[in-house]
């Protein structure tokens, strides 16, 4: 009988020794494991970008550009930015050509219609492929961009399921389509510092079609 007991008792040290040491490992192995990659939401991170526009905290620099396939020239905007007031070009109303803007803060309709125009390649072609490719993103590593410390992702609608592209293709009345391209948002802020986007498209009548957009903000 005390046999027995002892026997026991000594099971049970053995066990509660054997259950620390497991637990040291898989914490070890934990440790280990590289950090979970953590997707952001790349319209988030656009809309991001307009806000910043929309109430600056500090100075830079805004690109953008949208280019279609079937008009001569490019929309590009190019503004500095401070928080009081900001100053630059764009030809979005292309029967005016190409306008100068100047806006105060202050003067909160000059600005956002100046903000508006300015931000009109990224509203109009980027926001509808970041919706698109949302599920495509995969990262490819921590980047320096413009003065922001950033995180680099690519998206390809060729990563898309089947029945997801299919959706996108009856949305846009399209027998085919194409988005490929790159993104790269602050870690910060979460707000998208850069962007490179090449949609192309076979129209159902078999139109093709495609539209290159890019943006950046840097730092001043």
């Amino acid at each position: 009988m005390v046999g027995d007991v002892a026997a026991l008792a000594l099971a049970a040290v053995l066990g509660i020794f054997g259950c620390g040491s497991g637990s040291k490992q898989a914490a070890a192995a934990a440790e280990n494991q590289p950090p979970k990659v953590v997707i952001p939401d790349l319209l988030r991170a656009a809309n991001c970008v307009v806000s910043t526009m929309q109430h600056p905290k500090q100075r830079f620099h805004v690109s953008m550009l949208r280019k279609d396939d079937d008009k001569p020239e490019a929309f590009v905007s190019e503004a500095d930015f401070t928080p009081d007031n900001l100053e630059g070009t764009s030809n979005w109303r292309a029967e005016q050509g190409t306008q100068t803007l100047s806006a105060a803060r202050s003067n909160t309709n000059a600005w956002d219609e100046s903000v508006m125009l300015l931000a009109a390649p990224l509203t109009t072609a980027g926001v509808g492929d970041m919706r698109m490719v949302q599920t495509t993103v995969i990262s490819a590593g921590d980047d320096s961009v413009g003065g922001y410390d950033t995180a680099k992702y690519l998206f390809d609608t060729a990563r898309l399921a089947p029945a997801e592209k299919a959706r996108y293709a009856a949305l846009i009345h399209a027998q085919d389509f194409s988005v490929v391209g790159a993104a790269w948002v602050a870690k910060d802020t979460g707000c998208l510092m850069k962007y490179t986007s090449d949609y192309n498209w076979t129209a159902k009548d078999g139109t093709l079609g495609s539209v290159h957009s890019e943006g950046s903000l840097a730092k001043q």
